[in-house]
């Protein structure tokens, strides 16, 4: 968002109120371009992010921290797509995959 937090807060407000009135959670997660910023205003919204936070704060991240490449994935199997066509190739093929669990 660009947006002035003022702006943003009746949306984010209905978005609250429409998880309660589903029983569900806030987020936990929030992207933003400006973290310190905003943090403030979300967690004031949202206090799921706010007990997020505090938890992530009170469980420090290891020392040694293992490599994303070692830990997830074998580099043979990373397919960069570099081109929009490629891209869109892929979520096509992937939702007729998804789909194909339906039928």
């Amino acid at each position: 968002f660009t947006d002035s937090h003022e702006q943003m807060e009746p949306a984010l407000e209905a978005f609250k109120d429409t998880n309660n009135k589903l029983g569900m959670e806030g987020p936990q997660y929030f992207v933003t371009d400006n973290p310190k910023a905003d943090a403030l205003f979300f967690s004031a919204i949202f206090n799921t992010l706010h007990q997020q936070q505090q938890q992530l704060d009170d469980n420090p991240a290891p020392s040694e921290i293992p490599s994303f490449e070692e830990e997830f994935y074998a580099r043979d199997e990373v397919k960069v797509l570099t081109t929009a066509r490629s891209l869109l190739t892929w979520c096509l093929n992937t939702l007729c995959h998804l789909i194909s669990f339906y039928l």
